[in-house]
This record gives C-alpha cells, structure tokens and sequence, in this order.
C-alpha cells in the first residue's frame, strides 16, 4: 500500500492538501490528529486512522473512501466529504461522529459500525429550505445529500 502521509503513534497533520495519489492519502497510528487537510483524487483512502485520534474540518472528494476510522475512541466532527465512493466509513467501535456532511457518494455517504455514537444522520438530499426536517437542526447531526 501506498501512503502520501503515513504517521505513526501520536502524530498530528495540520494544515496540509494532497491531490492525486493511490493507497492512503492521510494514515495515523493512535492518539493523533488530522485537522484542516484537504485531500483530493485519492484512488484508496483520503484519511484514515486507528485508537484514539481526532479527525475534525476536512474535506474530502474523490476518493474510494473518504474518511476510515478502524479503531476504537476517535472524534469525527465536522468533516465535508464530497464524491467519493464511501464518504465516511466507521469500521470500528467506540468512536463518536458528529457534524460531518458527506454528500454525492457513489455508494453510501455515511457506512457506521455498531457500538459507535454518532449523531442523527439527516438526509437532505433536494429539499431546498431544510428547517421542516426533523433532526435538520440538531447540534450533532450529520447531513447527507
């Protein structure tokens, strides 16, 4: 596998756009972070990491998955994911996601594993003004469109 940034344990990216690559464009080990990024066309994954990190206000577009998180007690917040086949994957437990938006995703925006807490996934997806959607306005919620 290829990486374009790999980090290992306790590592934070701040600040940083890739565009093109194939692999994993953005790869943690535990108790880091990935803040600010722009990741683009990345044939693998945009981000991903593992135990323990923060992952808050990227965007992602293009890639195979946008976002992975495989580990356990991350904080996904506020992330925009847009074009990409899978645009947040949560595969493992006991990580909480709030606030993201992930939207035109080939496949599904929003993939969660059970045993995580999220906020409400509210899919907007046409409705122009969205303040008659339940859940539209709820503090944590993830949009979908």
């Amino acid at each position: 596998t290829t990486f374009v940034i790999f980090g290992g344990d306790g590592c934070h990216v701040t600040d940083t756009t890739i565009r093109s690559g194939s692999g994993r464009g953005i790869m943690l080990g535990s108790n880091g972070a990935v803040t600010d990024c722009v990741v683009d066309a990345i044939t693998g994954t945009g981000i991903e990491v593992a135990n323990r990190c923060r992952v808050a206000d990227n965007s992602v577009t293009a890639s195979t998955n946008g976002i992975v998180v495989s580990g356990r007690g991350s904080r996904v917040d506020s992330n925009t994911l847009t074009g990409n086949q899978i645009g947040l994957n949560i595969t493992g437990t006991l990580n909480i996601i709030v606030r993201n938006t992930a939207s035109q995703s080939a496949s599904r925006n929003f993939v969660i594993a059970d045993e995580n807490a999220f906020g409400p996934i509210v899919d907007v997806a046409g409705l122009g003004d969205m303040s008659g959607v339940v859940g539209s306005d709820h503090a944590w919620g993830n949009h979908g469109f």
